[in-house]
């Protein structure tokens, strides 16, 4: 079985400048890819980004397994937050 990582990635300003920012929301040991799958769902469900704390928002499946967490109602200023499954490999 493999360990697997829940993470979440935004882009945040820091001092003027734009980077992205990535955040372990999970790891998962000794589980299998469709287990894993599974949790990376739940994860997502109750994942609310800071940048959208308060406001509405939808988790979007996207075409390569991951998910965009976007407010429901599109404004300036959000910026973009997936969620992504990852396999550790090694260490």
């Amino acid at each position: 079985m493999t360990t697997w990582w829940i993470t979440s990635e935004e882009t945040v300003v820091k001092d003027g400048v734009a980077q992205q920012q990535i955040t372990v929301l999970a790891c998962l040991h000794n589980k299998t890819r469709t287990q894993a799958v599974a949790e990376l769902h739940r994860v997502v469900k109750k994942y609310v980004p800071d940048s959208l704390q308060g406001a509405p928002h939808v988790a979007v499946h996207n075409d390569d397994g991951s998910f965009s967490v976007l407010p429901k109602k599109p404004k300036k200023g959000y910026p973009p937050c997936t969620v992504r499954l990852r396999e550790q490999f090694g260490g």
